[in-house]
């Protein structure tokens, strides 16, 4: 199995609360009204729910550090998500596959070049997402030696802060990956 216990159990942590912490940051950036809270009530519930996946996450962060860290697995897992040269060409062999240049997909190793960078922006992102949702969360805290353009910056970053139009556009990216190592057909021209 590619993944321990300990490993799905991260995951499963991870995903759970990265996709609630999606659906009630844009019901709060939106103003989704819940169908079983009325009133302001609702606006508060989705608030406590959010800081309830953000907790949620951070020890997700949390246990995930303990882990690279401390496990022999965790060691090689920081490893193979090293990029290196044949990343690279990986790269350059699955765009040349796809496009009907090669006629076999690249041979990968533990990790494909996509899951490392795919990767390495999950540990930023989480990294930003929570420094400026903290930085929201604890305004108070923050407002005494923070610049005023400290909070502009963590406001742009966590749009579920924002309060002005329900219409204003999101700042904050969601990538979707659209070359899969697994499931990408070529593209084969006249065919």
């Amino acid at each position: 199995m590619r993944l321990d216990l300990n490993e799905r159990m991260m995951h499963w942590l991870l995903m759970v609360t990265f996709i609630t912490l999606v659906i009630t940051g844009f019901m709060l950036v939106f103003h989704v009204p819940l169908p079983f809270v009325t009133g302001t009530e609702s606006q508060k519930f989705r608030a406590v729910a959010h800081r309830m996946a953000a907790i949620g996450f951070i020890i997700w962060m949390i246990w995930h550090t303990f882990y690279l860290i401390f496990t022999h697995r965790g060691r090689l897992w920081v490893r193979g998500m090293i990029p290196e040269k044949k990343d690279l060409k990986d790269l350059v062999t699955m765009v040349r596959y796809n496009l009907g240049l090669e006629k076999e997909k690249p041979h990968f190793d533990r990790f494909s070049y996509i899951e490392k960078v795919e990767y390495t922006a999950l540990i930023w992102g989480t990294v930003i997402m929570i420094v400026t949702g903290f930085i929201l969360w604890f305004k108070e805290f923050f407002s005494g030696w923070m610049p005023f353009w400290g909070f502009e910056v963590a406001t742009t970053i966590q749009p579920s802060s924002r309060r002005s139009s329900p219409r204003s556009p999101s700042s904050s990216g969601i990538s979707i990956s659209c070359c899969s190592t697994r499931t990408s057909a070529p593209w084969r021209p006249g065919g």
